[in-house]
């Protein structure tokens, strides 16, 4: 007589045990990269914003120190005739030595100090606009400059890596 054993055991996985493993793989890999490339972009915004940040931070702190130091201002680009108006696109100053004078205005995107650029790379002016108002108080004879532009960093509003900031100051001249 010959006896069969039916209780065979098989090594390895089922084709369902499989399947599944695949499947709880391929769903965590997809979670993975989807969670490393939003941080990747909230990491290169974050850079972004904290450069936008610096330089604007700089430049006023620049311009506040030329305005504060400056005797005097002169004649604006776009009126000769007119010193001291709203909406200027260009300031220039003379120093207290008077014989200095600082020349702030827009050129191809950058705000230049004398014709030097103090934007920085991978930063520009949103649409090349540097704005001063300037007032002069007819009691004291002081003159207050308000400064305010916008500073952008990436391609345009559709980039991940786009960042705009908005900077303004006022500043009174104090050497007379």
């Amino acid at each position: 007589m010959v006896v069969k054993n039916t209780n065979t055991q098989q090594a390895g996985f089922s084709l369902i045990e499989v399947l599944t493993t695949v499947s709880i793989l391929g769903i965590l890999s997809v979670i993975s990269v989807n969670l490393f490339i939003s941080t990747t972009r909230g990491t290169a915004k974050n850079t972004g914003s904290r450069a936008i940040k610096q330089t604007g931070e700089h430049i006023l702190s620049l311009l506040e120190n030329s305005i504060r130091n400056a005797s005097e201002l002169t004649a604006n680009n776009d009126q000769p005739s007119v010193v001291c108006q709203d909406n200027m696109d260009s300031l220039a100053l003379v120093s207290a030595d008077g014989e200095t004078t600082d020349i702030w205005q827009v050129t191809s995107g950058s705000i230049t100090l004398n014709g030097d650029d103090v934007t920085g790379d991978n930063v520009t002016v949103e649409n090349d606009r540097l704005n001063f108002d300037c007032t002069q108080d007819s009691a004291t004879g002081v003159t207050y400059i308000t400064v305010n532009f916008t500073l952008t960093r990436g391609s345009s509003v559709e980039d991940s890596d786009y960042v705009s900031e908005e900077f303004q100051t006022s500043v009174s001249l104090r050497n007379r």
